[in-house]
């Protein structure tokens, strides 16, 4: 297993969030400020923003919350940065020509 991404790289750059979800926003906001994490709601006329969210939250919802009993915190944190490191390291994308995004970053640098 790799290292876990620093805890600044989540901090700089902003959360965005459907619209829809008043319910929990207000708690969402609190955390996010308790933790200099700033918000931004998806843009009007990004209908692209909606489709990145939608498959981030589906990926995450297959690949880590369906195929662990997380029970604490601190073990989601472990399970997510397992899976990253995976995801980067060893899973071919056909986007960038069927290497593991980590293999391309070394082809360019």
């Amino acid at each position: 297993m790799g290292a876990a991404p620093s805890k600044n790289s989540t901090r700089s750059r902003p959360w965005r969030w459907r619209r829809r979800l008043w319910y929990i926003r207000g708690k969402q906001i609190a955390w996010a400020q308790k933790r200099g994490i700033s918000t931004q709601y998806i843009e009007p006329g990004k209908p692209q923003q909606t489709a990145y969210v939608e498959r981030y939250k589906q990926t995450i919802q297959h690949k880590l919350l369906d195929q662990h009993i997380i029970e604490c915190i601190e073990a989601a944190h472990d399970y997510a940065a397992q899976w990253l490191w995976t995801y980067n390291n060893e899973c071919p994308n056909m986007g960038i020509g069927a290497i593991a995004p980590a293999q391309k970053v070394k082809l360019i640098n």
